[in-house]
């Protein structure tokens, strides 16, 4: 017999357990805590929505809808082909609507805000986005429509409802950015570290040092946001250390900007009203006044 022992280091994630909004013998709709990867990616195998669901529950699941680590909320995950034909035709199809919460910062205008600006990947590694011309060839078409909420006892953050009518990479998060009220614990478009007091509104920023700045992050200084500022802050970054049995880079314990982001897949639901789900408003969206 040969046995292969693998060693791994594989970054923390939240202990919020992954709640079951719907089931049935074809489809799982789940809502998904912030910061755990949908599946296996990078340095995340066991630690992923998938994984964890084959181990505790002895599930095999197929995502149907993409949220990004950061992003908490709604997913749909097929338990046989009938229902991953099922959920991802309807949204190829873009029957179905999406809305979402996100804490921002300042207090949000009032009224239905539109925003129809293309985006584009700016820097793959640090899986960068941001708004460009239409006549950019590398732009694709984006639109969300945005709706105050709340706005916090202070005045310094607003629950915003987002309405994307398209489905691009962090596409709500650039959108808010664009506007000048980005979400507020954003570790990549909320940072004043990393885009100064702007914050990237309008789309306008010194891109070479944004992009030399994000890159230093998790390698000699933490993730720093609007809400937590990187100089009063810990994170995940290098320690200098090697692990004694692998000699891999260790890494130090996470942050706040590292675990949760105010980002929230509220509700989705079918243009014919054939179905809707929608899941529990997150703490950090209630803690407001109307």
């Amino acid at each position: 017999m040969i046995t292969h022992k693998v060693h791994r280091h594989e970054p923390p994630v939240t202990s919020k357990p992954v709640e079951i909004v719907f089931e049935d013998e074809d489809i799982l709709v789940i809502s998904k805590p912030s910061g755990i990867p949908v599946h296996p990616t990078g340095r995340y195998r066991f630690n992923t929505i998938t994984k964890m669901l084959q181990r505790e529950r002895g599930y095999v699941v197929h995502p149907c809808n993409r949220l990004d680590r950061m992003t908490s909320g709604l997913m749909f995950l097929a338990k046989t082909s009938k229902g991953a034909d099922q959920i991802g035709d309807q949204m190829k199809a873009r029957e179905v609507t999406k809305e979402y919460l996100a804490r921002v910062v300042h207090k949000f205008p009032e009224g239905e805000i539109v925003v129809d600006r293309p985006l584009k990947l700016l820097e793959p590694r640090l899986t960068l986005n941001t708004v460009c011309d239409d006549n950019d060839p590398e732009g694709k078409h984006a639109k969300t429509i945005f709706e105050r909420v709340a706005v916090s006892e202070d005045g310094k953050t607003s629950i915003v409802r987002c309405k994307p009518l398209t489905g691009r990479s962090h596409q709500i998060r650039v959108h808010l950015q664009y506007l000048g009220y980005p979400i507020s614990n954003d570790p990549i478009y909320s940072s004043p570290d990393i885009w100064g007091q702007s914050l990237g509104k309008g789309g306008h920023a010194d891109f070479k040092e944004v992009i030399k700045r994000l890159d230093n992050v998790g390698k000699n200084a933490p993730a720093s946001s609007w809400d937590h500022p990187a100089p009063h802050n810990k994170g995940t970054m290098l320690t200098g250390e090697l692990c004694p049995q692998c000699e891999t880079e260790l890494y130090s314990d996470p942050g706040p900007n590292d675990l949760e982001l105010y980002l929230h897949a509220f509700k989705y639901e079918t243009k014919d009203g054939e179905w809707s789900y929608k899941t529990n408003i997150p703490a950090w969206a209630s803690n407001t006044n109307n």
